[in-house]
């Protein structure tokens, strides 16, 4: 599903919009919180959706009514944002978009992709804030935080039950189609690799307010 960030029929100005009108009202202190916001975003996408966007610049990062974001999207992560977990969000609020060219995390050139993007925020933030090694950022960026090693997929350390995984989900409404049976193997794999992403995604939810905000104060340490 897509969403239109913007006012009035007018999509929310790109950071490369923002910037060639001279960050009009937007103070040093704000612009390193964008670029913190942005890294956590990076670090996100690669720990929760298990992305690299792989064309990462000021061309696709809106900047959006914090406001606006929160109605329109839906994502337990953003509820209660400004409590005391939360990283620092204002006002307005960076929004990633143009995923045409994304990888998945085990794509043999991720990693060079998840560096470039890294790498040219951290250039283009640079022509107006002093901003920190690529590597240093990269470091933050693949670093797990305490209590996120890799575990079995599930507490008995066996294979889950796909299928019933998969059942249990309909009931809840998180995965369409109707009620029959599921028996079919290769729809099964299908569903594995699905539900798999999904795992990874869920468990890292449930931590990602806390782990954004140690991301974000992280970045801003350089910056400080």
């Amino acid at each position: 599903m897509m969403t239109f960030f913007g006012e009035d029929g007018f999509p929310s100005p790109t950071l490369k919009e923002v910037a060639d009108l001279g960050f009009i009202n937007v103070s040093e202190k704000r612009l390193k919180k964008y670029f913190c916001e942005i890294i956590v975003g990076i670090r996100r996408m690669w720990w929760c959706a298990q992305l690299v966007h792989g064309d990462l610049s000021e061309y696709n990062l809106l900047l959006c009514d914090s406001k606006k974001i929160r109605d329109q999207v839906r994502s337990e992560i953003d509820t209660n944002i400004e409590d005391d977990t939360s990283m620092e969000v204002g006002k307005r609020r960076i929004v990633i978009i143009d995923f045409a060219q994304a990888v998945q995390r085990e794509h043999p050139k991720a990693r060079d992709l998840l560096e470039r993007d890294v790498a040219r925020v951290g250039d283009f933030f640079g022509q107006f804030v002093e901003t920190p090694e690529a590597s240093a950022l990269m470091t933050i960026v693949l670093e797990r935080e305490e209590g996120e090693e890799e575990e079995d997929e599930d507490e008995g350390g066996g294979e889950m039950d796909w299928v019933a995984i998969q059942k249990e989900w309909r009931k809840e409404g998180d995965v369409g189609g109707d009620e029959e049976e599921c028996e079919d193997d290769d729809f099964v794999n299908i569903e594995r690799e699905t539900m798999s992403v999904r795992e990874e995604s869920r468990k890292y939810t449930k931590k990602t307010k806390i782990d954004d905000k140690k991301c974000f104060d992280k970045v801003m340490k350089f910056l400080v």
